[in-house]
């Protein structure tokens, strides 16, 4: 893979950091609701984004363009 989109791709990632933090909370809160309201029982509920490291493993795995593709499908995920 080309450094130079590597390390845009990993800056982007880490701008949006706190979008994919608000992202997976209200994600959790929204299951947490719907199980709740539906008197569904469940044990414990979490929520992560990945970490760095785990970016550029993933990163390195795959082809660039699913890379793209990946990130431009996370960030029209986020928005709505």
């Amino acid at each position: 893979m080309d450094e130079q989109i590597k390390i845009d791709v990993i800056k982007e990632y880490k701008k949006d950091l706190k979008i994919y933090e608000a992202f997976c909370k209200k994600v959790k809160t929204k299951l947490v609701n719907i199980l709740s309201d539906r008197s569904i029982q469940y044990l414990m509920t979490s929520s992560r984004v990945k970490k760095i490291d785990s970016i550029i493993q993933k990163l390195q795995s795959i082809k660039i363009e699913k890379n793209m593709q990946f990130l431009i499908n996370l960030k029209l995920l986020v928005k709505y």
